[in-house]
């Protein structure tokens, strides 16, 4: 396989999209909306042809990112305008106003819709009509093929993990659905972080550095060399080509470098900044507490401390407004990311210009991204070493034991050529009987999609016209067999009990390790009255680990899924991990692994709101 044309653009339609060509469509949209009532143009779909409508920034324009302290500060402004409206038809004439004007960026305006449209009680009905990323920013997600390659990039084995799309638009839905900047509803009432957000970030990034390692593995090859051991001054290592052309490529034995110009709207920033921030972190940890500055009445602030909660290390390292004390802990991780996505201009004299470690979609694609968070996940690490270990038997319910637990495929799988698309696909079928157990299957599979004008994603058709497909891109994903969970539980007493159940896997060379341990699920259920022996059946398709089936808008019902119910506004997320991803890929010859299953009392697991 040639792995420079891992998913990557195929064909683009006659019609190119100019700038002054999308601010006439939108003017067109914006046009037909003055006798439409709110159900109409929810029906009518003209949320989601706006996110899909390829807008191109003006070329004088700085490249957004969420990165940028000021950057997020211009998004958040615009964010509380749109809170405090409360008709579509005033949030969406106000969004194609917003984009059409040349100095904001439209991805900044794109990104504040689907944060807006994620959290306002009154736009909860348009969730639907947001799609992926790779919908709304393509050209951030799709290697364009008529770049030529530069050099090989490093850990190029690994493309189709870095470079899938759907997981390109998991870090983006992430961070719609747990914005930095917190979520005020009315746009007037100060925000406030999202339950528990900092410690999301550190289980979210520890479950894809996790992930990483176990598919290096796989592949024979070390686990992630974090950045930032020994000192920031060191080489970023190989050179890296995302081969998209808005993004800079990274030469080899490139070094971060002090901006200490200050160019706007960049910080004023050098690496002694990141090395007082880590040591200020490191010190905290010891101590196990926050110097927290606290504003007074009277306008006056004071430094208090406070005893350390990962979810406050968490927002301290992402540096968002729960920091317990930004200007003294700062924000090392974003101001990483600027520094690493400027190598090529340290001093900020390309504005439009900026690498990929810079971009909330793509920066997945740089081995860097993983370098630096398994950096990042020794702060966590370190915090943990600090605290007495849980006793399981504390959390357990009275009089459980778990007998046995083992997984089982329920699918036979038969490859054959799809005549629509002329490629091989995977034909999933029910089997007749029990399959043996404690065997899980993933395959590579190539698709070529369709990026339509109304936003949706389909399997591309042979020939087309144009008129309705905006681009067709071929992807070569990681796909699974679905399975069900067996576990049985002796339950002495027979009474009824509501129970956590969690499970996790890991490769076998690294059950020692517990940071290498990957979540596939978590979840209530009950043990029912009068049975003493019970078995817990679970289908893979139902982790609540994954983006909800409902809303993954991926051509071809590979899980064979049926009825699927669509979700409620209260449950509608798309910061899942991508369904096909739940399984790490294995070997052709077949990778041990091991499955921890954990039964806990619910009752520690409910959370009680005053």
């Amino acid at each position: 396989m040639d792995v420079s044309q891992i998913n990557h653009v195929v064909s683009e339609t006659a019609k190119h999209y100019s700038r002054s060509m999308s601010v006439n469509d939108l003017n067109h949209i914006s046009g037909s909306l003055a006798t439409q009532s709110d159900e109409q143009i929810l029906a009518s779909g003209a949320f989601k042809r706006f996110f899909a409508l390829p807008i191109p920034a003006d070329p004088k324009v700085r490249h957004f990112s969420l990165f940028v302290d000021q950057d997020l500060e211009t998004s958040d402004r615009l964010i509380k305008q749109m809170y405090k409206l409360t008709t579509l038809r005033e949030l969406l004439l106000l969004s194609i106003e917003k984009i059409s004007l040349p100095n904001n960026h439209p991805l900044m305006v794109k990104y504040s819709l689907a944060v807006a449209i994620n959290h306002s009680p009154h736009f909860q009905v348009l969730k639907s009509q947001v799609p992926q990323a790779l919908v709304i920013a393509p050209s951030h997600v799709f290697v364009d093929k008529n770049i030529p390659k530069r050099w090989r990039n490093p850990d190029a084995l690994l493309k189709w993990w870095r470079e899938d799309p759907m997981l390109n638009s998991h870090h983006w839905n992430w961070h719609t659905a747990y914005p930095s900047f917190g979520v005020s509803l009315d746009g007037v009432t100060p925000a406030k972080l999202k339950d528990r957000q900092g410690e999301l970030f550190v289980f979210m990034h520890r479950q894809m550095v996790a992930r990483y390692d176990c598919e290096r593995t796989a592949l024979g090859l070390q686990p992630i060399d974090q950045f930032g051991s020994n000192s920031y001054r060191e080489s970023l290592g190989d050179a890296f080509d995302p081969l998209i052309s808005m993004f800079v490529p990274r030469p080899a034995d490139s070094k971060m470098r002090d901006n200490v110009s200050g160019t706007p709207p960049f910080d004023s920033i050098s690496i002694v900044d990141l090395e007082i921030w880590r040591e200020r972190l490191f010190e905290a940890i010891q101590n196990r507490s926050f110097k927290k500055s606290v504003t007074q009445q009277d306008g006056t602030v004071t430094t208090t401390e406070i005893p350390m909660t990962i979810a406050d290390l968490g927002s301290s390292l992402e540096a968002t407004m729960g920091s317990p004390n930004k200007s003294y802990y700062g924000n090392l991780n974003k101001q990483a990311h600027n520094l690493m996505s400027r190598v090529f201009d340290p001093q900020g004299e390309e504005q439009t210009s900026i690498g990929i470690m810079g971009d909330i979609i793509g920066a997945f694609r740089d081995p860097m991204f993983w370098r630096w968070h398994k950096h990042l996940d020794e702060f966590f690490h370190r915090f943990e070493l600090t605290l007495q270990p849980y006793n399981i038997v504390d959390y357990a319910p009275a009089n459980i034991r778990i007998a046995n637990a083992v997984v089982r495929p329920v699918y036979t799988t038969a490859p054959f050529i799809d005549r629509e698309t002329g490629l091989v696909d995977i034909q999933l079928k029910q089997a007749a009987t029990p399959l043996p157990e404690n065997n899980l299957y993933t395959y590579m599979k190539t698709q070529i999609i369709a990026i339509k004008t109304d936003g949706s994603v389909v399997n591309a058709p042979r020939s087309h016209d144009g008129e309705s497909i905006l681009n067709c891109y071929e992807t070569n994903r990681l796909y699974y067999v679905p399975f069900n969970y067996e576990i049985s539980v002796l339950n002495d007493d027979a009474k009824y009990k509501k129970v956590v159940v969690r499970v996790y896997i890991v490769a076998s060379d690294d059950y020692g390790d517990r940071r290498k341990w990957i979540s596939l699920d978590q979840f209530f259920t009950a043990l029912p009255e009068g049975q003493k022996e019970y078995t817990i059946t679970r289908s893979s398709s139902e982790s609540t680990i994954l983006q909800q089936a409902a809303t993954e808008e991926w051509p071809g019902n590979w899980e064979c899924l049926e009825n699927v119910p669509a979700p409620s506004t209260e449950t509608y997320c798309k910061c899942g991990l991508p369904r096909n991803l739940l399984l790490p890929r294995g070997t052709k010859e077949g990778m041990p692994f091991k499955i921890a299953v954990i039964v806990t009392d619910a009752k520690f697991d409910t959370i009680v709101y005053w």
